[in-house]
């Protein structure tokens, strides 16, 4: 009979132990937390949002490192920046601020009109902004030329399509009638106003002829004409 005491006594105890070792765990164990996005999202999808969140929605409601989290949010391709905030008992509240492209950069990105440039997974949908490219550290001149280009060939009813800076510092734009145009940077403002001045003085056959127009000429511009003319000189 004591033997028998003895065993329940014993299990009675292992019980005891195992009971007492869950409820320690369950009291240290964090509760996953559930978050809600404030704000509408369109080109962010949820799934990747649960896969940058899913590492901190573990550490607890008070154990969570919201600024680390809000890095990792910021790391996804569309999104600029990022506010959370604890909702008790166990809630994020966070809200995205998505970029917004105003035009496309190089093969595979995009660029904000703050000059910023991100590149997403997939450009699809965004084949009609026009085209940049150049030095990134040069990406807010491109952009002020973005903004005041157009503005100068507007007498000529002509727009951008493509406008690309090259690494010697001439800048090749591409127009929505098939023309091209090349002008140093340092002083394009100048060359194009003189260039938009006498196009119209031009005869009308090397207008039809011109493939595109070289302005980098000091006191004028030249004709660029098909691989089987000459170049004309303005």
């Amino acid at each position: 009979m004591f033997t028998k005491l003895s065993w329940l006594l014993g299990f009675a105890l292992a019980v005891s132990l195992i009971f007492y070792g869950y409820l320690q765990a369950k009291s240290t164990t964090p509760e996953v937390l559930s978050y809600s996005i404030e704000n509408p999202l369109q080109h962010v999808s949820l799934d990747e949002v649960d896969d940058a969140l899913y590492p901190f929605l573990v550490q607890g409601f008070w154990k969570v490192d919201l600024l680390r989290l809000q890095t990792a949010l910021e790391q996804v391709a569309w999104i600029h920046r990022v506010e959370v905030q604890r909702s008790w008992p166990s809630n994020l509240k966070i809200k995205i601020q998505e970029y917004q492209p105003i035009a496309r950069w190089g093969e595979s990105s995009l660029v904000t009109a703050d000059a910023v440039v991100f590149t997403p997974i997939d450009l699809a949908g965004f084949e009609q902004l026009i085209q940049l490219d150049g030095d990134l550290l040069q990406v807010e001149g491109i952009l002020q030329l973005l903004d005041q280009l157009p503005e100068q060939l507007e007498p000529l009813g002509w727009s951008l399509v493509d406008l690309r800076q090259h690494i010697d510092g001439v800048l090749s734009v591409e127009l929505d009638n098939g023309l091209v145009l090349r002008v140093d940077q340092a002083n394009w403002s100048t060359k194009v106003r003189r260039f938009v001045r006498a196009y119209p003085l031009l005869a009308e056959k090397l207008v039809e002829s011109a493939q595109g127009y070289d302005l980098r000429n000091t006191n004028g511009f030249a004709i660029i004409m098909p691989k089987n003319s000459d170049l004309v000189t303005n």
